[in-house]
């Protein structure tokens, strides 16, 4: 078991870990986790450790309980551990991920919208996306929800595309339980389940904020195809403008109470997004961005 795994799973311990707690870890090469109280930066987190001498056979007996079920965790300095999430958290998210988590090289995505879509938004899915996932190296990441989100994962999984789903749950617990049926063909396709919770954490109300948060710290580019003023989907557009993570949005009837959120959006000076081309010159004007 890696040192690194020792310190990340402190975590679910309800211990506050930053990023150069792990980098101290890797400069003073210290291999005995009875000795970590002496690098770690929260006072609160070194009293815990000094008062429990055995927590590291509880991060352990976690360790052993995700090989068990083939849950791969990350941490910094895992491989493909998203360097982007890294300058956007106090304590440094420590997640776990169920099949594979896409190279960085490989852009990832986020679409999302509304549980209850109008025809012509999930049309507009059906004619636009392929096109523009068949010309880019992208990952369509999303959080499952019925609706946009869903579709979303499933026109990824029809063109062999990878998608990451990102759940409000642990891994044990796959929510929706609509979900379940597209779970072969996320894995099959070199995609994942994703959560930054412990496994055995159920589905809990305040976890939809915490993923949409996250869902907006790792993605480098967040497309909204619909969404209401008051929605799960603005909290996700809110986060990823505290991020500042760019918001593309696909505009709708300005009459609708179904789009007041996306129009807001544009209004405020998101992203307007057509087709299948302008999602391509958008994302070909980012990647510059990046270098």
């Amino acid at each position: 078991m890696k040192v690194f795994d020792y310190l990340a799973l402190l975590s679910w311990q309800n211990c506050k870990i930053q990023f150069r707690d792990f980098e101290l870890l890797a400069r003073e090469n210290i291999n005995n986790p009875e000795k970590f109280s002496s690098i770690l930066s929260s006072l609160e987190t070194r009293n815990y450790l000094n008062c429990n001498k055995n927590w590291w056979k509880k991060a352990e007996q976690d360790y052993k309980y995700c090989q068990k079920k083939s849950y791969k965790i990350y941490s910094p300095f895992s491989k493909n551990y998203p360097d982007q999430i890294l300058n956007f958290y106090d304590s440094v998210p420590i997640f776990l991920v169920l099949g594979e988590l896409v190279s960085n090289l490989t852009f990832p995505i986020t679409f999302v919208g509304s549980r209850q879509p109008e025809e012509l938004v999930l049309n507009w899915m059906d004619v636009y996306l392929p096109s523009f996932l068949e010309r880019k190296s992208v990952c369509i990441v999303s959080g499952g929800a019925r609706g946009i989100d869903q579709k979303a994962h499933k026109i990824a999984i029809c063109y062999q595309k990878p998608t990451l789903c990102f759940l409000p749950s642990g891994l044990d617990h796959i929510y929706p339980q609509s979900l379940k049926s597209l779970k072969s063909g996320i894995l099959n396709h070199g995609g994942a389940f994703v959560s930054c919770f412990p496994p055995w954490e159920p589905m809990k109300k305040s976890y939809f904020h915490i993923r949409n948060s996250f869902l907006s710290s790792y993605s480098k580019l967040v497309v909204i195809l619909q969404a209401q003023i008051r929605s799960g989907t603005m909290i996700t557009a809110r986060k990823a403008l505290e991020f500042a993570s760019p918001i593309a949005v696909l505009p709708g009837p300005i009459l609708s109470a179904q789009w007041t959120g996306s129009l807001q959006l544009l209004y405020d000076g998101a992203y307007m997004i057509r087709d299948a081309t302008d999602l391509s010159i958008l994302v070909e004007s980012l990647q510059l961005k990046s270098f």
